[in-house]
């Protein structure tokens, strides 16, 4: 992982979740930090996902809006 920039910051976590996250680190031999930025940048990109999946939606609908507004125009200028 290149370098980049860091802040320091103090979470506080449940013992469970604290445990856990002190399990995987020693278990894939990482930090807790690597894991804890792992598991930020999947959040992140599972958000991204589902606010694209939304947008999409809100613009197949209003695609749909056109088309249905669109038609009886369309079956008046064809011929039949």
């Amino acid at each position: 992982m290149p370098r980049v920039a860091t802040t320091p910051v103090q979470v506080r976590l449940p013992d469970p979740v604290n445990e856990f996250l002190a399990e995987l680190a020693a278990e894939r031999h990482e930090s807790k930090t690597q894991i804890v930025i792992e598991a930020l940048e999947l959040l992140r990109d599972h958000l991204l996902a589902q606010r694209l999946e939304q947008g999409y939606r809100e613009i197949g609908d209003v695609q749909l809006d056109i088309v249905e507004a669109m038609q009886p125009l369309v079956a008046e200028a064809l011929p039949e």
